[in-house]
């Protein structure tokens, strides 16, 4: 009979150890899961953006592999805003965004009820945000990559070609209040000077910018500009100031930077020194500017004459074209000034050489470029136009 127990007892004994190595093996490799998933999570920030890529790569547009769906009715749509990144488009009605690819269709949507949406776009992000609101959204071509809920109100932001963004807001302490967020949303610096922000461009490394702040003295604006290092809390360089209230600032390839006031243009070097001032004779109306190239729209009062200014960063003499039609509205792409009237889409270089041309059926107030083709945004629809190279 004892014997009998004895084989009981080593019996259960044994079904406790398997137990017990059964127990520390499924522990040990649910530790190993998370370990492996804390390590994927963490260092998201480094892999990210490099799937990020081949995905957007792999969506490369397939030309003419189906029908286009162009023109797009917008008849029955409201807050109607389009952008442009590479090899897509983007655009903005009621109350979603739609990533749409080169032939009209839609590659995905977000939800995004804003009031007072406005879309900024770089070549492979676009950037939503609440005007006077308080909650903005990232997207790339495959989708949603964060967003935010802000606890003050956003008077305006960018986004940077790095995918960081700068989002500048109206808080207690101060008019305008600058917040840098990098490519995975997370705040890495913050800066503001007791005067009001007007301008910010995003230096392509993501590690700094430069920021425009203006002011009124005797009765006048003036602006300085400011460049920051995301790294130090220091100012890195200033400008004197000037007597214009800034309306935008934009970098040149050396490293220098354009300043669009509402009364005169600055050229200024990288050690922010001024090359040159371009005060205007008449209102500027329009106005767009990418690396070395800037263009400005003037209509002359009581005249029929429009007049195209274009500069070119590394001259100091700019180029004027007079136009007899209206032009409804200009951007600059690839150093080049793109421009419609109610019967062409034109590009010209910063000498005013015509490069590309299309012809319109209908008054556009925006466009956006991808390479030879361009997407129009009208009153009623939005239509696809092939520009035609000049050499």
């Amino acid at each position: 009979m004892a014997d009998e127990k004895s084989f009981e007892n080593d019996v259960r004994k044994l079904r406790k150890r398997r137990k017990r190595k059964r127990f520390v093996k499924n522990l040990l490799l649910i530790l190993a899961v998370l370990v492996f998933a804390s390590g994927v999570y963490f260092s998201k920030g480094l892999w990210l953006p490099y799937f990020e890529g081949i995905l957007e790569r792999g969506f490369a547009d397939d030309g003419d592999a189906a029908a286009e769906n162009f023109p797009i009715d917008i008849s029955n749509r409201t807050n109607v805003r389009i952008g442009g990144m590479d090899n897509c488009w983007v655009m903005f009605s009621d109350t979603s965004l739609s990533v749409r690819d080169n032939n009209g269709r839609e590659l995905h949507s977000v939800y995004l009820p804003y009031s007072s949406p406005v879309v900024e776009t770089s070549s492979r992000r676009t950037l939503v945000y609440d005007m006077g609101g308080y909650n903005l959204c990232v997207v790339s071509r495959t989708g949603e990559v964060f967003s935010k809920r802000l606890e003050n109100q956003i008077l305006f932001a960018v986004v940077g070609e790095h995918g960081n963004i700068a989002v500048v807001t109206s808080t207690d302490k101060y008019a305008s209040y600058l917040t840098i967020y990098d490519k995975n949303g997370t705040e890495i610096f913050h800066w503001a000077d007791g005067n009001l922000i007007t301008a910010i461009a995003l230096d392509d490394s993501g590690d700094g910018c430069i920021v425009s702040s203006s002011y009124v003295l005797g009765g006048r604006f003036k602006s300085v500009v400011s460049e920051l290092d995301f790294s130090m809390t220091e100012i890195v360089g200033k400008t004197i100031p000037v007597n214009t209230l800034c309306l935008d600032i934009e970098y040149t390839r050396d490293n220098g930077f354009w300043l669009i006031g509402d009364s005169a243009l600055y050229r200024y070097g990288e050690d922010f020194s001024l090359s040159y001032t371009y005060e205007y004779i008449y209102d500027l109306t329009k106005y767009a500017v990418s690396g070395d190239v800037c263009g400005m729209v003037f209509n002359p009062a009581g005249t029929n004459s429009i007049y195209l200014t274009l500069f070119d960063a590394e001259l100091e003499q700019p180029t004027e074209i007079t136009y007899n039609e209206k032009i409804h509205s200009i951007e600059a792409y690839d150093g080049k000034i793109y421009f419609n009237t109610s019967t062409r889409l034109n590009s010209v270089d910063s000498l005013g050489m015509l490069v590309g041309t299309s012809p319109l059926d209908a008054e556009y107030e925006s466009f956006v470029v991808n390479g030879d083709k361009a997407f129009l945004l009208g009153y009623r629809s939005i239509n696809k136009a092939e520009l035609t190279t000049h050499d």
